[in-house]
């Protein structure tokens, strides 16, 4: 039999297709009774014009806006499709590629298992498939692709 021992970690994306990522590792962590984490990977925005330090102090800024109000909406969408309180969920932003963000974030909460979710239009499709072999490959947890029955 399956089980989990540690955290429950939704690696989700912004759009609509996330919320099945978002349902099914709740779903997993009541049944485990384990924490239910969230984690979302913005891009690295500094890492972008190395060339022009000048303009650093701009993206530094800009980030940390943008970092707000991404933890904002992640965590009012992650709020309603779960129907847990704020204290029951921790959300984590990670910076960098996708895959490498997400496997930060499971190894620094030594996640029991990673519920990978994304966008599942034609093109999103490739893309999430990269990103999920890339996390499957090097995930020290088991890596579940979510996606709509």
């Amino acid at each position: 039999m399956f089980k989990i021992n540690g955290p429950v970690l939704a690696a989700v994306t912004l759009d609509n297709m996330a919320d099945e990522a978002l349902r099914q590792a709740d779903a997993i962590a009541r049944f485990y009774g384990v924490d239910l984490h969230v984690c979302h990977v913005l891009p690295e925005l500094l890492a972008v014009r190395p060339l022009f330090p000048h303009l650093h102090l701009d993206d530094a800024l800009m980030a940390s806006d943008h970092e707000a109000s991404t933890q904002k909406a992640i965590l009012d969408r992650a709020l309603e499709i779960t129907g847990r309180t704020a204290s029951k969920l921790r959300i984590t932003l990670q910076y960098g590629t996708p895959h490498s963000g997400i496997l930060r974030a499971a190894e620094r909460i030594r996640a029991g298992i990673i519920v990978v979710g994304g966008n599942q239009e034609e093109e999103g499709q490739a893309s999430l498939r990269r990103i999920s072999e890339q996390v499957v490959r090097h995930a020290l947890s088991p890596v579940l692709l979510a996606r709509p029955s």
